[in-house]
């Protein structure tokens, strides 16, 4: 079964239409059977499914060939539910202004003067200027300019995968160069 799979995304991301109406054919029953066992209900199983179906499209043109196609699928699939499971339960505790009102904050309050802030803002800058330049320049686009993933590593001519470890790393980087300028500001 899973070298007709991988054979099937192959020929899919290649573009053959029809390898995905036989990749489906084969993924179907596993992916309700895990869609079934998170989300319970058949109605939003049906909708998981064709979610999952969705970003599955969107997504093939990441798929690593010969890499085990249910694996990720499945990972997909769990993403997909999970996401269901946010919303639902985001849903049933939503706070109407009223009662959010009347929890309290008791987080301190941060009183910033135009100095202070200015200062932030130089480190911040600074501290993104000592990044090594391929996370420099991932940092600039994705945060300073808002980019997406997408389009940082389209400007910058890799994959977004390589754009997304190079934000990492040098999200990290500006963390621990920011904690730095925290304690000297105390």
């Amino acid at each position: 079964m899973s070298a007709d799979l991988e054979e099937l995304m192959e020929r899919y991301v290649d573009g053959d239409v029809e390898a995905f109406d036989a990749l489906f054919a084969q993924l179907q029953v596993p992916l309700k059977g895990c869609l079934r066992r998170w989300l319970r209900t058949d109605d939003k199983v049906d909708d998981a499914l064709q979610n999952t179906l969705m970003k599955l499209h969107k997504s093939r043109e990441r798929y690593r060939r010969g890499a085990p196609v249910l694996p990720w699928v499945m990972t997909i699939a769990r993403n997909v539910a999970l996401d269901y499971l946010r919303s639902r339960v985001s849903k049933e505790y939503a706070l109407d202004e009223e009662s959010a009102a009347r929890i309290p904050d008791d987080r301190p309050v941060v009183d910033w003067s135009e100095e202070d802030e200015k200062e932030v803002i130089a480190a911040v800058r600074d501290a993104v200027e000592q990044l090594p330049p391929a996370s420099r320049e991932v940092v600039r686009l994705h945060k300073l300019e808002g980019r997406s993933m997408a389009e940082v590593a389209e400007i910058l001519g890799i994959n977004e995968g390589a754009a997304r470890v190079r934000a990492h790393r040098g999200y990290k980087a500006l963390a621990r160069l920011l904690l730095g300028f925290r304690s000297e500001r105390m």
